[in-house]
């Protein structure tokens, strides 16, 4: 956990993350993912890092993300989605002072 807190306080690292994060999800380089793949790729990350696991999400936390990492509601997230929810969710982690 105090990995994590350190990697999201510091912005060169928490880039190298979610660059990391991101060739992890879409490992043949198609530049997007689905919904499925991301929400079984999060899971994945979340235990790398040694943080708690979370309870799945809602439908409605489950359709907030799909608007910030799917705008255009494609069905796929590309990299900048990806790294927009990354933001969100980050901030969030942090006003929850975990």
């Amino acid at each position: 956990m105090e990995q994590f807190k350190e990697i999201i306080n510091d912005p060169v690292k928490l880039e190298a993350l979610i660059k990391d994060s991101w060739t992890k999800m879409d490992p043949k380089g198609t530049g997007a993912i689905t919904y499925e793949e991301y929400f079984t790729g999060y899971a994945a990350i979340i235990k790398s890092l040694g943080l708690p696991e979370e309870k799945p999400p809602t439908e409605e936390e489950m359709a907030a993300g799909k608007k910030i990492a799917d705008p255009k509601g494609t069905g796929k997230i590309n990299y900048e989605g990806f790294k927009a929810l990354m933001h969100v969710m980050i901030e969030d982690f942090k006003k929850e002072g975990k």
